[in-house]
């Protein structure tokens, strides 16, 4: 069983939320699986999910600054990791996050 553990991210120096939205400039399987492996690796992201629609992949980014969110975008989210645009969201505030009570577990 694993147990999730829930951490304000202003204690970890990390309080603003951002969501991005990335569109690849090729949406193949190597420049999209190059670009899974390598996010990873970045820890601002604290979530990230391949997507379908006009959108190649959703990040979810947790920053102690606009600069650091600068830096981020600079460092990971250039033409030269292959992508075309991104578009952020930030939170102003979480009505629900990680909340596994709502999804009872299923009895097998």
């Amino acid at each position: 069983m694993r147990i999730l553990q829930i951490v304000d991210p202003a204690l970890t120096g990390s309080a603003l939320t951002m969501h991005v939205l990335i569109q690849m400039q090729q949406a193949g399987p190597q420049t999209m699986d190059g670009f899974a492996r390598e996010i990873v690796r970045h820890p601002e992201v604290t979530g990230a999910w391949d997507v379908t629609g006009d959108d190649d992949f959703l990040l979810k980014l947790q920053v102690a600054t606009m600069e650091e969110y600068d830096a981020f975008t600079r460092r990971a989210l250039g033409e030269d990791k292959g992508v075309h645009s991104f578009k952020t969201l930030i939170t102003i505030r979480s009505i629900i996050e990680n909340d596994v009570a709502r999804r009872p577990l299923r009895v097998r």
